[in-house]
């Protein structure tokens, strides 16, 4: 079942505690971060898209928030989320090791999505271009290439370089309209179609363009599951619903309209399956939490946000509940020279504000 967010209960024992701390402990600066998560969502209707993207962002903050991947960065970024406050935020360490253009590509995105200046990448990765037009053996290299390149707009200063890439994804385009991971031939995916469609869709007044994005949004239409969703190797996987999704989206598709509903109900209901009370998301339906699908599930809902962010979920009538999971209230003190406390504490209906500043002043 969707959960509306309720707190007021918790907020009073926040405002307590707050009041208790500025008492006790006169004189220090304090910053207090309540986050309430997945058992403060009461089974209410109305659950909308921005309330999912919320919920995500403060899994982040209360469970991590020592970002590990560019996909992690740049889908905080793409919702919003300041990541340049470093008592907040801890950020990958952007190191080259394979030296290829798949590695350039993830680490410019990384890095401009973290307010930093990737120039210097860019020039290696423009280095790494085969005269075929491809960025690597891989179509994946091409697809992050090109998207990279788009995202730091360098693809215009790099006009040539751009165009000979999007002319090669176009001549790997498989026949049934969708794009594989690797080369022409081999099997076609969801996620790898979204990625083709997510690089390609910006470029559609070059010649051939227009022509494959449509090809390969009806090759999605055409393996859309009977749930809404899309999968990986027969299974479905909020993964494969995402890039789906981010590919219709830059594409300029309406993916509420009655062709890519399944039962009434959307790709965004059906990525929304995938969502757990904590806020993050499973890989599959039923599983534990798994942090690809969730920096993946946010990024999508952070594409969905400019047009339907009011959009109100359906949830799944067969689905079973997630096990209940304890609201939880993150409790940060700053001393003058340090961190003298930075804890998620589990609270229930019957916490007391001063429970609360018990546990956190010891």
């Amino acid at each position: 079942m969707i959960r509306k967010l309720i707190h007021t209960k918790f907020m009073t024992k926040l405002i307590l505690v707050l009041f208790c701390v500025s008492i006790f402990l006169p004189g220090l600066p304090l910053l207090l971060t309540s986050l309430i998560e997945s058992a403060a969502y009461a089974g209410e209707s109305g659950y909308t898209v921005s309330d999912a993207v919320y919920k995500t962002v403060n899994y982040y903050l209360t469970h991590k928030n020592i970002l590990t991947s560019w996909q992690e960065v740049w889908s905080l970024n793409k919702a919003g989320v300041d990541l340049s406050d470093d008592e907040k935020w801890s950020l990958p360490e952007w190191n080259i090791e394979n030296n290829d253009a798949l590695e350039y590509a993830n680490k410019i995105i990384g890095i401009y999505c973290s307010g930093e200046d990737p120039s210097d990448l860019v020039t290696q990765l423009l280095s790494k271009q085969i005269d075929n037009g491809s960025f690597g053996e891989s179509l994946n290299y091409t697809y992050w290439s090109i998207i990279a390149l788009n995202m730091v707009n360098a693809g215009d200063d790099n006009s040539d370089a751009v165009s000979k890439a999007i002319n090669y994804l176009i001549s790997q385009q498989n026949d049934d309209g969708g794009f594989p991971i690797t080369v022409k031939g081999d099997p076609s995916g969801a996620d790898t179609t979204g990625m083709a469609l997510l690089a390609l869709s910006p470029y559609r007044v070059q010649d051939g363009v227009s022509e494959c994005v449509e090809r390969a949004i009806n090759y999605l239409q055409n393996i859309q599951m009977d749930n809404g969703a899309f999968s990986y190797d027969g299974t479905a996987t909020a993964e494969s619903t995402a890039f789906a999704i981010i590919g219709l989206v830059a594409s300029g598709e309406d993916i509420t309209d009655n062709k890519w509903k399944k039962d009434n109900r959307t790709i965004i209901d059906a990525l929304m399956d995938f969502q757990l009370g904590d806020g993050s998301f499973s890989h599959y339906k039923g599983g534990s939490s798994n942090s690809m699908a969730t920096s993946q599930a946010l990024l999508a809902l952070s594409y969905l946000v400019g047009d339907y962010a009011d959009y109100v979920i359906i949830g799944d009538e067969n689905a079973s509940e997630d096990p209940e999971i304890k609201p939880e209230i993150r409790v940060r003190i700053e001393g003058q020279n340090e961190t003298l406390f930075d804890e998620v504490i589990e609270v229930t209906d019957e916490t007391t504000g001063i429970e609360l500043l018990r546990t956190a002043i010891g």
